[in-house]
Formats: structure tokens, sequence, C-alpha cells
């Protein structure tokens, strides 16, 4: 297992690494085979870990293949203006990765006791990878055609991680998934007549995710009303408020 998970860690971390060297106009086609590798390892992993039955049934490749293409991207955005921090971050990309398999896996098997724990971690780490995602795609200045419609999909795939562990129907989880990348995805779009740095968008796009994806979680719970929609309307209103004075000041006199 040890062995195993080890091989895989080095995989994926070495592709990454690879990644950064890849021509802009192909970042995409090299992306690609790193999710799938990142996925395909993961399930497999997962399989030896909590048996293959569960593993069958719960898709354990979503978030570490999104935490490769995002910590691939956020390298690729580092390593252009700080070379030499790019194999320090290919390291903690290791480093974090190995950790999500292992909390994954932990939140998976229903015999451990530490499964509640690992599943609100879980929770914690989508929103993390969101963040890097947000913040790399938006300071990677792609035209908004490619830029939006990553940020949507991203957007969308982490919803659906979000939403997995509820009681919900496939199609109404990939429904609202799919809601919810899109209006991510339009803000995106307009974000990027926006000139500010790749940082602060990323907070701004995950603000926007954060109200987004809470909003549909308590509509799927039926517990939406207009308190909950007091509550992430004035964090939503506060977080806007701060990213505005923040872009005020950072902004270049």
């Amino acid at each position: 297992m040890a062995l195993r998970l080890l091989r895989l860690i080095a995989l994926v971390a070495g592709a990454a690494g690879v990644s950064l060297f890849v021509a802009p106009p192909f970042v995409w086609l090299a992306l690609a085979p790193l999710a799938i590798v990142a996925g395909l390892g993961t399930n497999d992993v997962t399989r030896a870990w909590v048996g293959v039955e569960l593993a069958e049934v719960v898709p354990s490749w979503l978030l570490p293949s999104l935490l490769a293409v995002a910590a691939a991207l956020l390298l690729r955005l580092i390593a252009g203006e700080h070379p030499w921090l790019a194999l320090t971050g290919v390291a903690l990309f290791a480093v974090a990765f190995g950790a999500l398999v292992v909390v994954q896996c932990v939140s998976l098997d229903p015999n451990d006791p530490r499964s509640p724990d690992a599943r609100a971690a879980i929770d914690v780490i989508a929103y993390l990878v969101a963040f890097a995602a947000f913040s790399a795609i938006y300071g990677l200045r792609l035209r908004s055609a490619i830029s939006a419609t990553a940020v949507s999909v991203i957007a969308g795939l982490l919803m659906a991680e979000v939403l997995r562990p509820k009681e919900v129907d496939k199609q109404r989880l990939w429904r609202y998934a799919g809601v919810v990348g899109l209006c991510v995805g339009e803000l995106a779009w307009a974000l990027n007549y926006w000139p500010i740095g790749g940082l602060l968008g990323g907070v701004y796009l995950l603000l926007a995710f954060y109200l987004f994806a809470g909003l549909a979680q308590h509509h799927l719970a039926g517990t939406l009303d207009r308190k909950i929609l007091g509550e992430y309307g004035g964090i939503a209103a506060l977080g806007f408020a701060v990213i505005l004075g923040a872009s005020y000041w950072i902004a270049p006199r």
C-alpha cells in the first residue's frame, strides 16, 4: 500500500514538473494526461485501501485530479515570476497530493472512526483547490473564452465533489453542479476586464463559488430561507467590499 502510494506521488509530481516546460498553446494538452494519471492512480490506491466494491461506487478520482491540475497551473504561474521556487512548489504539491489521497481513503472507509473528520477536511481541501485553480487561471491572463470555460468546468466539478456525500440523485447533483459552474464561469468572464492581480482574482472567484455552492446546498436540503440568504448575502457583500478596497490600494498609481 505504502509503496503504491509513493509511486503514485512520484509519478504525479514528476508529471506536474514536466508540464512546466510545455509551451503555452499546448499546456492544456499536458494537463489532460496529468489529471488522468492522478485520477486513475488514486482510484487504484482507494481500491486497495477500502475495497473494490466501494471504490467502484464512489468516484474517488475527482478531487485528486483537480488538485493536480490546479497545482500545475499555479506552479506555472509561480515559475514565470520566480523560477527558483518551482522545485519547492513541486515538492509541496507532492506532500499535499499524498495527504489528500490518504485523507480521502480514510473518509471512504466505513470502519474508520476518523471518517467524518476526514470528510470535513476534504470539503476544506475542495475550497483550497478552487482558490489555487482560480488564482492560477486568472493570473495566467488567458483569453476570456478559455479562462471562463476552465473556471466553469472546475467550479462545476468541485461542486459535484462537495455534494457527493449528500443523498442526492445523480442527475440532480450534476444539474446543480452545472448551474454553479456556469454562474462562476460567467463571473470569471467579466472579471477579465478588471485589472487586478491573480490572487485577488482568485479570492473574488472563490467567494462567488462559496456563495453559489452554499446556496445550492441549502436549496437541496430544503433549508434555504431569508435568514440563510441574508447570511450568505452579508458575507458576500463584505468580501467583495474588501476585495474592492484591496484592489484600490494595491493598484499601481
